[in-house]
């Protein structure tokens, strides 16, 4: 740590004992902060603020700044983020007002991740860009990879995940091989391919952020085992996490922490430890959670977790008002996946007792591999199953739902949805319906297309296998398809590589799955002008990502 501020002039000795104990207090707290066994954040919180308001009595700026430094650190991602945008926005007034460009990035950085989490994505703008200007001053490699990051995230969070890689990769050279930009790079990819849905890309990033540890670190202890857990649970092989890293996460109350946690809970069925975890976030509904710093990404909205809680102990009216507030956040946020994300939740409300239930409680379901594309079909009724009529009337769209009709614009969504009409239940890609070309990629594949597509046909082979199994209720063939499974999945993940460098062809793919969502929702907001009870119905029954579905 650096040495205590000098004092600015000459003074007695009792201020000068002030402003020392002042700047002491402040960093005992913030070395403890997280505290890695005892996770009772109030007392730290109590020390940091008797620690700034003993060095405001001192009178001196300096001394005030550098006990802020080490202060806010201690309240930082825990504490009410209110209280720490108000001493971060002080904080960078007062560093700019003293010359220490240092700690106007510094104040700039902490500022986003309040910000953040209040979901004053304005504020977010104007820190990134704040810290920006504060980096090009500096000219330093540990201060220029940062808002870099930070936009990568703010690009994920919109579901812009080639852009997201692209600010990631830039901000990989401008860190020029520091050690804590590695690690905090590595988890944002880990939850980049966690939000892309992509459970190859996810498995190889989780073990490429393991390895970027170095052996150590609270990343290694904390993070990465929850992550491991939950993609154990996405793929339907949950296992159990180790009870003190449970009590820890709950009792710390870390929003971020809580968001990876609550799936393998579910998969698990710890309804006791779910109805602490609930407890604990409950405080922290109608706003945004995340993993800070060490992550560099905006998480989810609290009421996610709050919604998959409720849910586990049967409250589905109160989990579905969640879910309203969570949909609030991400539509102000224009969070393209986690609308996606409450779009599965949903739909699991309306039928609990199916396997989407697990979206509650999962980023993702699956992922299906892309089958060939086939031509689009000649246009023809709907199955009868389906609950309402779709038909192109001239220059507009006719809709007939029960003894209620009414006409539609003719937009991009509503075109979309119609083509999902025409074939019930049958899955489409993106491509196919926005009918652009799949893309070619020049990224030198580490297995060849022939390998990559066998390998595919079998992933459709075991899931098809794992399904029979199921309605026959043979859980051994079950059991041996889905380790069969796990085990091609961890083999391409290998072959992908640290890069996950197969993926460079899914520029096209992702623009499109963005675009397709967007038009989707915009056309059922236009059905609910005229008809809510069928807008409702598509909400439950058309699901949205790189593949498409209206399921009735």
């Amino acid at each position: 740590a650096d040495p205590p501020a000098p004092p600015d002039t000459p003074a007695a000795p009792a201020a000068d004992l002030a402003a020392i104990r002042a700047q002491v207090l402040a960093r005992l707290v913030a070395v403890r902060t997280p505290p890695d066994t005892e996770p009772d954040l109030e007392p730290c919180f109590v020390r940091a603020r008797e620690a700034i308001a003993m060095a405001r009595t001192v009178g001196r700026p300096r001394v005030l700044l550098h006990t802020m430094r080490s202060a806010v650190s201690a309240l930082m991602d825990f504490a009410d983020p209110a209280e720490r945008l108000a001493l971060n926005t002080e904080y960078v007034a007062l560093a700019r007002e003293l010359g220490e460009t240092v700690e106007v990035w510094r104040g700039h950085t902490r500022l986003v991740f309040d910000a953040l989490e209040l979901g004053d994505f304005g504020r977010v703008t104007q820190g990134i860009e704040g810290a920006e200007a504060a980096s090009e001053e500096l000219g330093l490699a540990a201060y220029r990879w940062s808002p870099i990051a930070l936009r990568a995230g703010l690009a994920d969070l919109r579901g812009d995940f080639d852009d997201g890689e692209r600010l990631a990769t830039e901000a990989v050279a401008a860190a020029e091989g520091d050690g804590q930009a590695r690690q905090v790079l590595a988890l944002q990819r880990a939850l980049r391919e966690r939000s892309r849905g992509d459970r190859i890309a996810w498995t190889a990033a989780v073990a490429e952020l393991r390895a970027a540890q170095g052996g150590s670190g609270w990343i290694l202890r904390r993070v990465v085992p929850l992550l491991e857990a939950e993609l154990a649970a996405a793929r339907g092989n949950p296992v159990a996490l180790d009870p003190e890293l449970v009590d820890y996460v709950i009792r710390l109350g870390d929003r971020g922490l809580a968001q990876w946690l609550v799936g393998p809970l579910r998969a698990m069925g710890d309804l006791a430890a779910l109805a602490r975890l609930e407890a604990r976030m409950a405080p922290h509904a109608g706003r945004w959670g995340g993993p800070g710093f060490v992550g560099h990404t905006p998480g989810s909205p609290v009421d996610v977790v709050l919604a998959s809680c409720a849910a586990a102990r049967g409250a589905f009216a109160e989990a579905g008002t969640h879910l309203d507030a969570a949909e609030a956040l991400a539509e102000a946020a224009a969070a393209t996946p986690e609308l996606e994300r409450i779009t599965r939740a949903r739909r699991a409300l309306a039928e609990p007792s199916s396997p989407a239930e697990t979206a509650l409680a999962s980023p993702h379901p699956a992922p299906a591999p892309r089958p060939a594309p086939a031509p689009a079909p000649a246009p023809a009724p709907a199955s009868s199953s389906t609950p309402f009529h779709l038909e192109r009337a001239g220059e507009v769209w006719r809709v007939t739902h029960g003894a209620h009709a009414f006409m539609l614009e003719d937009t991009r969504g509503v075109g979309f949805l119609h083509r999902l009409w025409l074939e019930p239940g049958r899955e489409l890609h993106v491509l196919d319906l926005t009918g652009a070309p799949a893309p070619s990629s020049d990224a030198g594949p580490l297995i060849d297309a022939e390998a990559r597509d066998a390998y595919r046909a079998r992933v459709r082979d075991l899931r098809a296998m794992m399904a029979d199994a199921e309605t026959a209720n043979d859980l051994g063939r079950r059991d041996r398809a889905r380790a069969e499974l796990e085990r091609l999945e961890e083999e391409l993940a290998r072959a992908l590589g640290l890069g996950g460098r197969l993926r460079k062809g899914k520029s096209a793919a992702e623009r499109a799955r963005v675009n397709v969502q967007r038009r989707l929702r915009d056309a059922t907001k236009r059905i609910a002008k005229h008809d809510a009870a069928l807008a409702r119905h598509l909400e439950r029954s058309v699901r949205t990502g790189t593949f498409c579905v209206y399921d009735p």
